[in-house]
């Protein structure tokens, strides 16, 4: 992504999304503050199969980085995927 709303960011929490049998909720935004890192709490549900994980989003020279956490590994079901699609363009600034 070249630009982000970073003040989007803070709004996401609590918001929920849903499609057929695939649920997403942002549960909590959190930020180093000595860079432009952000985690984003995140739980999803594939028909009744639930999982809580954080996406990293970082800032780099070409414009904003959007990847699952290393740490959480999450199994990459549809939801997880509605997640991250759902994520990017919620928080994806167009320049004019």
């Amino acid at each position: 992504m070249k630009n982000v709303d970073e003040a989007r960011l803070g709004s996401l929490i609590g918001e929920a999304f849903s499609r057929n049998e695939i649920f997403v909720k942002f549960l909590g935004v959190y930020r180093n503050l000595e860079s432009k890192v952000f985690l984003i709490e995140t739980l999803s549900v594939d028909r009744g199969f639930s999982q809580r994980f954080h996406i990293n989003l970082s800032s780099r020279e070409a414009g904003w980085l959007i990847q699952l956490d290393n740490q959480s590994r999450p199994i990459r079901t549809q939801a997880v995927r509605f997640a991250m699609k759902t994520l990017s363009s919620l928080i994806e600034t167009k320049l004019v």
